[in-house]
């Protein structure tokens, strides 16, 4: 074998294999499959696997750092940073900027975290108004869910039982399109709470592009 994983065994059935953002790579296994299972599984995969990992090294290196002049996303566009020093730590988006204020102005793990914040706070009114906005055009004959934010690395959404709408504080970096998708994703979760027929039959209700929608969330995220 070519590459080190990781195996994580869980109560399920089926074996999946992931090469996670850092071009790790897991298995997840039943509890009881013995390891020599494990390992023809992932060899029978090498090729896919070591094509993944190229990939997300790749989007690595290509990723933007947190420093002056450096490009960071909202809403589909690209914005270079404006970083000084200050008492307190502050973000706006004037003029084509980020304009980042902030107590520890070279240390990038402190101005990505400023900037984490900044879209947490833009995102708890901008989703709330896309949920409003598509809530009354799918027939949910319940409560206005309520939304939470939270940064996720695996999932852009989910959706409660109890009505409640959870969405990933990173889509505040991509396009309108791509945000509109997973709001009405999780709202049709209220009228079906798995992926059914009926489930896409609702989604494509307000979007009968939703197929590129989900395309283009991919590529962008790659």
């Amino acid at each position: 074998m070519s590459f080190e994983f990781s195996v994580k065994r869980q109560a399920r059935k089926t074996m999946a294999l992931h090469v996670l953002e850092d071009a790790s790579v897991e298995v997840r296994v039943p509890k009881w499959l013995a390891k020599r299972e494990i390992e023809r599984f992932v060899s029978e995969r090498r090729d896919w696997v070591l094509k993944q990992q190229q990939q997300r090294r790749q989007a690595l290196a290509n990723k933007p750092g947190f420093t002056h002049g450096e490009l960071q996303p909202y809403l589909g566009e690209r914005y270079p940073l404006q970083i000084k020093a200050a008492a307190r730590n502050c973000v706006s988006l004037q003029d084509g900027h980020f304009k980042v204020a902030a107590t520890l102005p070279q240390d990038q793990a402190h101005i990505k975290n400023c900037l984490t914040e900044w879209y947490r706070a833009q995102g708890k009114v901008y989703f709330l108004q896309r949920l409003q906005f598509y809530f009354p055009q799918l027939p949910i004959n319940k409560a206005m869910p309520q939304l939470k934010l939270r940064v996720m690395k695996r999932r852009w959404g989910s959706c409660s039982s109890a009505g409640v709408i959870t969405l990933n504080v990173e889509l505040m970096k991509y396009p309108q399109a791509c945000i509109d998708y997973v709001v009405v994703h999780e709202l049709c979760h209220m009228l079906e709470m798995n992926h059914s027929r009926r489930f896409y039959q609702y989604l494509a209700s307000i979007f009968p592009d939703w197929r590129q929608r989900e395309l283009l969330l991919e590529q962008l995220a790659q």
